[in-house]
């Protein structure tokens, strides 16, 4: 399955998969936010990413800039629709996001990845998040830090 940067004509259907995926509640949320980045009117650069099968958008991803730190990127809405999970799409969309993370540091000296989940919280694990709050409501507040140079060594033991 391919991964491909979204535009301001997808936003009613990543809204529509977001509101499917975390409830109807989040649609206003998904609105606002996607909205921003799709349409390129966010104060800071942005990334919203989706999978498609038959045209119809299956997944959904975005990688969103930080307001409170440089190089410190929020991956948020990763989101897979239910009739296509367990087959590791959901895996792919959380990796890609964090590969244009990471390609957005390079121009950076320190980052993290923050991402704030309720029930995938063994999913971010497995991908490296660590838990750095737990709030009452079952959310937590997750970081992954990007070394650099081991992103770049990792790079070059995949080519040879």
């Amino acid at each position: 399955m391919c991964v491909e940067k979204l535009s301001a004509p997808d936003l009613d259907e990543a809204v529509a998969l977001a509101g499917l995926c975390f409830g109807l509640e989040w649609e206003e949320q998904a609105r606002k936010e996607l909205g921003q980045s799709l349409n390129n009117t966010s104060a800071y650069p942005n990334a919203v990413f989706g999978m498609r099968q038959d045209g119809h958008l299956i997944g959904l991803g975005a990688v969103l800039t930080s307001w409170f730190r440089d190089n410190t990127y929020a991956l948020s809405w990763v989101c897979i629709h239910p009739a296509h999970r367990h087959q590791g799409l959901g895996r792919t969309m959380a990796t890609h996001c964090l590969n244009e993370a990471t390609n957005r540091v390079r121009r950076g000296q320190q980052s993290g990845v923050v991402l704030l989940s309720t029930e995938k919280n063994r999913f971010y694990q497995e991908l490296g998040f660590k838990t750095v709050a737990a709030h009452d409501n079952d959310w937590k507040l997750m970081l992954k830090e990007i070394d650099i140079h081991a992103a770049d060594r990792q790079q070059k033991e995949m080519a040879l």
